[in-house]
């Protein structure tokens, strides 16, 4: 999935975790009619679709733009609704921060829905991987974040999984603009967070 559809994806997680029932049931139906008229369309897209595959074979920047185009949309889950079928799988999980563990230059952050519980670990694909420098050792904004407002919530892209030996469900996350609190880039909140303390003295 590209960055933008990730970033699209938790933006559109972050509304939904703020939607009023009547909203979520507004929205519903909207989706079950857009759901008809794609049905309606699938076959006239056959069709385009095969016409288009010459184009595809030798052109490098259509394939990958067919590719994207043509991939399912990330499945989102709070953190309650995830299922056995989910273990394994890359998902987008919501929920409210329960707590936060500094870990070095990352930190275990669990999160939770109707009392169900998931820790989201960053691990050694993450710090060695040189596009996520921005956000190592700034997980203080977290809890900081945390202190502040009380109720902070999260989402996140990772790969679901199930921890034998810890007892406990995992959210690994990969990449540090995969992730965010209420809605704010961890690394945009830190400094924001370190301006106002600059401004202060």
């Amino acid at each position: 999935m590209s960055y933008n559809r990730r970033q699209n994806a938790l933006q559109d997680a972050f509304v939904q975790m703020n939607l009023s029932e009547e909203e979520k049931e507004i929205r519903q139906k909207n989706r079950a009619a857009t759901g008809a008229r794609k049905k309606e369309r699938a076959v006239t897209n056959a069709k385009r679709n095969a016409s288009s595959i010459q184009m595809v074979l030798f052109d490098g920047d259509l394939y990958e733009d067919e590719l994207l185009h043509r991939r399912r949309n990330i499945s989102k889950r709070f953190v309650d609704e995830i299922t056995p079928i989910d273990i394994g799988e890359i998902r987008l999980i919501m929920g409210n921060v329960k707590s936060i563990r500094q870990l070095g230059e990352v930190a275990e952050i669990v999160i939770e829905n109707n009392k169900e519980t998931i820790t989201v670990v960053f691990e050694e694909a993450f710090t060695a991987e040189r596009l996520n420098s921005s956000y190592l050792r700034n997980f203080w904004s977290i809890e900081r974040l945390v202190d502040q407002q009380g109720q902070v919530q999260f989402t996140g892209i990772g790969d679901v999984r199930e921890n034998v030996r810890m007892n406990r469900l995992e959210l690994a996350i990969y990449m540090g603009s995969d992730f965010r609190v209420n809605n704010w880039d961890m690394f945009v909140l830190a400094a924001r967070f370190a301006r106002e303390d600059f401004e202060k003295r």
